[in-house]
């Protein structure tokens, strides 16, 4: 199999400097976090240990989109700039734009490897990408080879020769804690369309940091085209800070965010962690505007 291999277009020191997490918890977020900007609704975390808790590789594989090919130079060939910047809109989907989580995993990694299928036009291709943490200004590609036009698209990360994690690093409460507070609201956001994070087969509980909730319907009428609409909307009071700003989510009848909008106590000094998910069919024509400063 055919190695190519390609330069990142920043230095090493450049890397270092850019302000990657050293935090393996922050790491893998920015991992699983690319796979749900690749469109996944389902991303898994797994890992073996022995019997002292070594862990031999750590794997985070997601049903989205897959890499596409074509963009490597943008996705992989770059830092401090992503093809995301481009197709940036006020929305959840879309949370790395820096590509500097591909270098994250060099915080309790030595080396790292996509698996990807994408489908670009209707032809399936696979390929692997690997980036070794002493190297990190170069990236190996695999030729693309056709696959099945059914095949499932989506992406394996794959990380080995780990250092300083062990296995109650990724089952710990603490851990646990993390990615409730990190992906909860946004697992919360679309539990109709059965979004799920688990840790090696167990479902990610982020109820765990729901102080409280209520459900309740508004219908408001529209003169200018006499017709009412039904607002589903859900209160969520948080026990602990959350990975997202606080917002109203507002939800079209596809159950897919439309647009958000911040509330009025992200600047409060006081303790407030909330979200609010508003759900209607008056949003299935909404445009996603530029995110909305507060």
């Amino acid at each position: 199999m055919a190695i190519d291999k390609k330069h990142v277009k920043i230095n090493d020191r450049s890397i270092e400097s850019a302000g990657i997490t050293k935090d393996y918890k922050e790491a893998i977020a920015e991992l699983i976090w690319n796979g749900f900007d690749a469109g996944a609704t389902s991303i898994e975390v797994e890992f073996d240990a022995n019997e002292i808790e070594h862990v031999d590789q750590l794997r985070i594989r997601d049903n989205g989109s897959g890499i596409a090919h074509k963009t490597l130079s943008r996705t992989f060939g770059t830092l401090m700039d992503s093809i995301k910047n481009v197709s940036y809109q006020r929305s959840s989907y879309i949370h790395g734009q820096k590509g500097k989580g591909r270098f994250s995993f060099t915080t309790f990694a030595r080396h790292a490897t996509w698996n990807t299928v994408t489908n670009p036009d209707g032809q399936a291709l696979e390929y692997s990408i690997t980036i070794h943490s002493r190297g990190k200004d170069v990236y190996e590609t695999t030729d693309p080879k056709l696959v099945p036009t059914d095949a499932p698209t989506g992406t394996e990360v794959i990380l080995t020769n780990l250092f300083g994690v062990t296995a109650s690093s990724f089952s710990n409460d603490a851990f646990m804690e993390f990615l409730c507070q990190e992906f909860g609201w946004f697992l919360f956001l679309n539990r109709k369309n059965q979004y799920t994070l688990s840790i090696n087969g167990e479902e990610l509980n982020y109820s765990r940091i729901i102080a409280e909730y209520d459900v309740f319907a508004v219908i408001l009428d529209d003169e200018s085209e006499s017709k009412s609409y039904s607002f589903d909307i859900t209160f969520i009071r948080w026990k602990t800070r959350i990975g997202d700003r606080y917002y109203y989510y507002f939800l079209n009848q596809q159950k897919r965010e439309a647009a958000k909008q911040l509330t009025s106590f992200n600047n409060n000094p006081v303790e407030f962690h909330h979200s609010v998910y508003v759900e209607s069919s008056f949003f299935d024509d909404f445009g996603v505007d530029a995110e909305d400063p507060g």
